[in-house]
């Protein structure tokens, strides 16, 4: 059973350039698209209408040059995407270090800088942030940096997942 027909073979070709570019590894790229969108072009958040392979927001599309509407842009395939993807990642090239530091550089960039920090608070329990986040909120429900991978690592069981990674290179293992 083939689970991942909607990424094309021209995504995972151009994947590896994209992540290059950007300084990032290519596994953390993925995770980061995994934990947001599932991988899925057309994935879209009915809340917020965070659309895309990592949940790009209305506005921020719009500030991207995209005109057509974030409901246009689910449309778009994932390779289509990806030049935004590159686009929106590329001030942070070279910052990306790590797996907490590739997710803020799409949740909360300007907290990048304390990626290597795993106690630091990104968000209080009773703020919004933590409170439309509950994926990635610690016990005491506030958001940290130690929160992140493991959140992220959470959603990395599907089939779906282990396709993912065999087609872009990351997985020599057999497939469910």
């Amino acid at each position: 059973m083939i689970r991942t027909a909607d990424l094309s073979d021209q995504f995972f070709k151009d994947l590896p350039a994209v992540a290059s570019t950007l300084g990032v590894s290519l596994e953390h790229l993925l995770e980061v698209m995994n934990f947001e969108s599932g991988v899925y072009a057309s994935a879209q958040n009915a809340t917020t209408g965070a659309t895309g392979l990592i949940q790009f927001m209305p506005a921020t599309l719009r500030g991207m040059g995209y005109t057509k509407g974030y409901s246009e842009f689910r449309k778009l395939r994932a390779e289509e995407q990806l030049p935004y993807v590159k686009r929106y990642l590329s001030p942070y090239a070279g910052k990306m270090t790590s797996l907490e530091a590739a997710y803020l550089a799409v949740f909360l960039p300007a907290y990048i800088p304390q990626a290597s920090d795993p106690d630091f608070i990104l968000a209080r329990a009773t703020s919004i942030i933590a409170k439309s986040n509950p994926a990635l909120r610690g016990p005491d429900g506030s958001i940290q940096v130690k929160n992140l991978a493991p959140a992220i690592k959470r959603q990395q069981k599907s089939a779906r997942w282990l396709e993912i990674l065999y087609r872009a290179g990351l997985f020599t293992g057999p497939l469910p």
